[in-house]
């Protein structure tokens, strides 16, 4: 049976299955074991729930096993008899326990996902700039496929013709750093990327100090932002070629925006959003963002550590 105590003696497996490195578990297991007291009074005491405080069967495994199995699902992606045949639980226990852990994953997770917003306001300088060093926010959408509803109408919204496939797409903004700094609603993938821009309102939410900077999805995005400087490729016009002077700047932003290509391959290591994702489209969006905020933890982590003492 995989437990934390097996698994952590294996550094390099035990990232490989979970996503996180031995020591970032062991802090994200210290603030999940932190929320958890708070989290079982509440399922506890639900309104709904039939039976009295006290009654039914105990969880088998420990919190920070519970959290293993928690990332092992995040990272690996198996079927829920999969991860049961390794827990040693059944396929519905599976399923209870991620109910549990994911929300208190997620609790802890967002506070590394913060807002676009400065605290201290559009005109702090120095505060806009600890969050957006290089004054640059980069934007770009990912999508991903999922199975073809059932639904007639809902299978035609979900449908891509970018991918010729069904798809949930979603919008990240990073800065300069590749610090992801904000996670859009999760939409079907026929919606256009700058649809998808504007419905999140990443231009109202942003300092007009900071430049935005999109690929050549986002064309129109700078009719826009009147008051802020936006950086898109510029399109080969039909029948025509782009001047070198235009290919020298397109290479330039390419160069700059790559950082949010790293992050997303990043956050894809997570099996769950690589995948064709095949459970409740309702949870997918929780799901990328308790993702991103492993990413971000991750990231700060390495941050901190190039940083000069």
């Amino acid at each position: 049976m995989l437990t934390y105590e097996n698994a952590s003696k294996k550094p390099e497996e035990f990232q490989s299955l979970t996503g996180l490195s031995v020591e970032e578990f062991d802090q994200l297991y210290l603030e999940v074991e932190q929320r958890y007291p708070a989290a079982e009074d509440r399922r506890l005491d639900r309104p709904n729930r039939r039976r009295r405080r006290g009654a039914g069967h105990k969880f088998r495994h420990t919190v920070r096993n519970r959290l293993l199995l928690t990332l092992t699902w995040l990272r690996v992606y198996p079927s829920y008899r999969v991860l049961g045949l390794l827990f040693n639980l059944d396929k519905s226990n599976v399923c209870r326990n991620l109910k549990i852990m994911l929300p208190l994953v997620q609790q802890v997770t967002d506070q590394a996902l913060p807002d676009l917003e400065t605290d201290s306001g559009e005109d702090d300088l120095e505060a806009i700039l600890a969050k957006f060093p290089g004054l640059r926010a980069i934007v770009d959408a990912t999508e991903q496929r999922t199975r073809r509803p059932k639904d007639n109408a809902v299978q035609e919204a979900y449908y891509s013709g970018k991918k010729k496939a069904h798809t949930i797409k979603t919008q990240v903004v990073v800065n300069q750093e590749g610090r992801p700094c904000h996670v859009s609603d999760s939409v079907p993938g026929s919606q256009h990327d700058l649809t998808l821009e504007r419905q999140s309102q990443v231009n109202e939410k942003l300092p007009p100090q900071v430049k935005m900077m999109g690929d050549k999805g986002y064309q129109g995005l700078q009719n826009d932002n009147a008051k802020r400087t936006v950086e898109l490729p510029t399109r080969k016009p039909r029948g025509q070629e782009l001047t070198d002077e235009q290919k020298t700047a397109n290479r330039a932003l390419a160069v700059t925006r790559i950082v949010v290509e790293h992050v997303l391959a990043h956050i894809k290591i997570f099996q769950v959003l690589y995948q064709v994702y095949r459970h409740s489209r309702g949870a997918y969006n929780r799901i990328f963002r308790v993702v991103v905020g492993l990413v971000c933890r991750h990231i700060d982590r390495r941050l901190a550590a190039a940083s000069p003492q």
